[in-house]
């Protein structure tokens, strides 16, 4: 083994060395960690914090998996759990899913996932104690100092540690999804997990949820880009889903996503490679518009999916919210209309600095992304941005990146 390799078997044996536990329940899960230390051995150029953080992720979840298996298998009611209509945002990256979940989330009627129990579901969180919580109160020391390790990173994407993450992220216990290629250049794993049957990952997804909302309930507010690509697979698992498509040009979303993974990537890896990472922002959001234009033509007048304008959301977030609610035929309570109206207003723009980008510098041609996305705008009616290639439209000027 190469000096400094990520080795699989060590990862596993100090994972079960840690918990005293060695059932990982199903073996699917190996296929991707094999996948995923190879690429991050053989491309991702990893310096000394990349290699760190991708030992310590990796070694995190596999230690909650082990976790997850063994509160299952000694708490068999957990069978018993239904996930009922959970609304699950599926719109590109950077279109606004972050926004809007964010929103969502100031609902005390509504369940959102939140950073540390993506990663640490054991024992899953109470209401009364969550926010005494230790995995809580280390995201929020690790939230206040990520400035000093990743300066400006919350201009372009910021994740509170007590709100909405990504429910994509629970498809790392299967080590698949779009967490690892985002934070490490691993182009081989990205082909790969694109083209995987994601069903196990699903399974997975819904295994986690259930354990999460066993002590600590409500409808699931989730949202992750991810499911733009695998729609079907996201209907059979939660055939019951009120899912919301946020709607922007898709040639704005490849060139803000190639800037945030341009930044991780730096961060993690001895090389910067703008040009690949726009083939694979590119690849990406390609996926996720042309799984969502196929959905839409699988499943035309499907009252289960509701649809949101970038702009609109950024213009007007609380008439967007009563709009959804309204569709979903959901009451907005007076404490969660007042929660979210305090939540847009502590976002003013500038908070965190500005997300500035253009679509050339990853090599991404304006002119090729308009025509690549002509059916996607017309299909949603979305106005085009590509040919500005300004980095910023107006919307996000006065908020900020609504991601």
């Amino acid at each position: 083994m190469v000096a400094g390799a990520i080795d699989a078997d060590t990862l596993v044996e100090q994972a079960c060395e840690t918990v005293g536990l060695d059932d990982f329940g199903a073996p699917s899960y190996r296929a991707g960690l094999d996948h995923l230390v190879d690429s991050l051995n053989g491309e991702a150029e990893l310096n000394d914090l990349g290699r760190a953080s991708a030992t310590r992720m990796v070694s995190t979840i596999l230690v909650d998996r082990l976790r997850i298996e063994e509160w299952v298998r000694t708490h068999p009611d957990l069978r018993n759990e239904r996930i009922e209509r959970p609304i699950v945002i599926v719109g590109m990256s950077r279109s606004g899913t972050t926004a809007l979940s964010q929103l969502l989330g100031q609902d005390p009627a509504l369940r959102s996932l939140m950073r540390w129990e993506a990663m640490a579901a054991v024992p899953p969180p109470e209401p009364e104690t969550w926010r005494h919580d230790p995995r809580y109160l280390a995201t929020v020391e690790a939230d206040a100092m990520s400035d000093a390790v990743m300066p400006g990173l919350k201009a372009l994407h910021h994740d509170p540690p007590d709100g909405p993450v990504e429910c994509n992220q629970l498809f790392a216990h299967e080590l698949q999804g779009s967490v690892f290629w985002t934070a490490f250049r691993v182009p081989s794993f990205f082909r790969w997990t694109s083209d995987a049957d994601l069903t196990d990952a699903y399974d997975y997804h819904h295994r986690v949820l259930q354990l999460l909302q066993s002590r600590m309930g409500g409808t699931w507010n989730l949202k992750g880009p991810q499911h733009g690509v695998t729609m079907e697979t996201l209907r059979r698992r939660y055939p019951d889903a009120v899912l919301v498509a946020t709607h922007r040009d898709p040639a704005v979303c490849c060139a803000s996503t190639a800037s945030l993974i341009a930044y991780l990537h730096g961060v993690s890896s001895e090389r910067a490679q703008p040009q690949a990472i726009g083939r694979m922002a590119y690849d990406f959001i390609t996926r996720c518009a042309d799984g969502l234009v196929a959905d839409a033509a699988r499943h035309p007048g499907d009252d289960a999916t509701l649809h949101v304008a970038y702009g609109q959301l950024v213009r007007d977030p609380l008439a967007i919210v009563r709009t959804l609610y309204d569709q979903m035929g959901r009451e907005l309570s007076l404490e969660a209309e007042r929660a979210m109206t305090e939540h847009v207003e502590q976002r003013p723009h500038g908070k965190y600095g500005v997300h500035r980008y253009r679509a050339t510098d990853f090599g991404l041609e304006p002119g090729i992304l308009e025509e690549r996305f002509r059916e996607y705008r017309e299909v949603f009616d979305v106005d085009s941005g590509a040919p500005r290639d300004r980095g910023m439209d107006r919307d996000d000027q006065r908020l900020g990146e609504a991601r």
